[in-house]
């Protein structure tokens, strides 16, 4: 379906709203059971969602599409929510500036940049429409498996108060 530039937009707003109110959950939520187990959570139902979701947007009814979208903020800000947390708690507070903004700068870079370009031309390669889900698929996949090597840090001292004793 041909969705107008106005009723993208509509949807993005209306996305991006819904995602400030699960992020705030699953921060808050992520003090209480802890960073990993909203991480894997969100990846697992982005792995199992992911094409579902894409189904869903290349549907003729304004409201299944706006389902389809608003399921990927919603898995996203899940995970999201207890990122900044981890982050923080990972690193001493010597590095923790620079080993953030670094980090997280470069990835978003090469990974969120990218994405665009990437899709764009597995879709023109393969002629499915349906390879962004499997990108983010694939992406997932990695996500999970760096997850095995990270500690959980909810509930233990961060890393700046151990620092300092």
């Amino acid at each position: 379906m041909q969705v107008s530039t106005a009723r993208a937009l509509d949807i993005n707003s209306w996305c991006l709203f819904v995602m400030i109110f699960v992020l705030i959950a699953s921060a808050v939520l992520s003090d209480r059971l802890g960073r990993k187990p909203l991480i894997y959570a969100a990846n697992v139902g982005m792995l199992a969602l992911a094409w579902p979701l894409w189904w869903l947007m290349q549907h003729e009814s304004f409201l299944v599409i706006f389902a389809g979208q608003v399921g990927f903020p919603i898995l996203f800000a899940l995970g999201f929510g207890s990122v900044p947390a981890l982050m923080g708690e990972l690193l001493p507070p010597q590095v923790r500036c620079t080993g953030i903004g670094v980090a997280y700068n470069v990835s978003i870079g090469l990974f969120g940049g990218t994405a665009p370009l990437i899709v764009t031309y597995l879709v023109t390669r393969t002629g499915d429409d349906f390879a962004p889900a499997y990108y983010v698929m694939g992406a997932t996949v990695v996500s999970l498996v760096s997850l095995l090597g990270l500690p959980e840090t909810a509930g233990r001292p961060a890393a700046w108060s151990r620092a300092q004793r």
